[in-house]
């Protein structure tokens, strides 16, 4: 048994509260009293050759292990998601790897709502509409078949475009 003010670990069961009152632990359970979160997507760390700013659209680098780089074709099958300005939950599958933007640790929105630059050169974007690759890390109305990144949830405003983050594909004909 382990306590501290504000960790429990019991029985191979661990609760994070600000009061000590963990009650009910099941061995192989976390629980938390409140997972208080101010952003809007959900990201994980990706390795990068330098930093990219929020709001790139990335596509997974053909060199770098799990690594990743602007996107820069349109509808790029490769695409993995946008860069977060980490507001949201953020997570990493490397333990003990100290991590930060400098070091060419990127944080990559894999689900939720993320901002992302937006390239008007396909068309103006409206709530809903379906939005893939363009370049220079950017995303565009998808008129085609093709990979998309996700939905537009609304319309574009200085260079930017605010998306409901879905990685798949889309066909204009279904």
């Amino acid at each position: 048994l382990a306590t501290g003010d504000s960790l429990t670990v019991l029985n191979g069961a661990f609760c994070a509260d600000n009061d000590g009152t963990c009650t009910s632990l099941v061995a192989g359970e976390i629980r938390a009293d409140a997972f208080p979160t101010t952003g809007g997507d959900i990201a994980e760390y990706m390795y990068s050759e330098g930093v990219l700013p929020p709001g790139t659209v990335v596509a997974a680098h053909p060199t770098i292990k799990e690594g990743v780089m602007a996107a820069n074709k349109a509808y790029d099958a490769s695409v993995v998601g946008i860069v977060s300005d980490v507001d949201g939950v953020l997570s990493d599958i490397r333990p003990g790897i100290k991590l930060s933007r400098d070091k060419g640790n990127t944080p990559v929105a894999i689900a939720g709502r993320v901002m992302a630059k937006f390239d008007a050169s396909n068309g103006e974007v409206f709530p809903g509409d379906p939005l893939t690759t363009s370049t220079d890390g950017r995303l565009m109305v998808a008129k085609k078949a093709g990979p998309i990144v996700g939905k537009a949830l609304g319309v574009a405003e200085n260079g930017y475009v605010v998306t409901m983050l879905n990685v798949g594909w889309y066909n204009p004909d279904d």
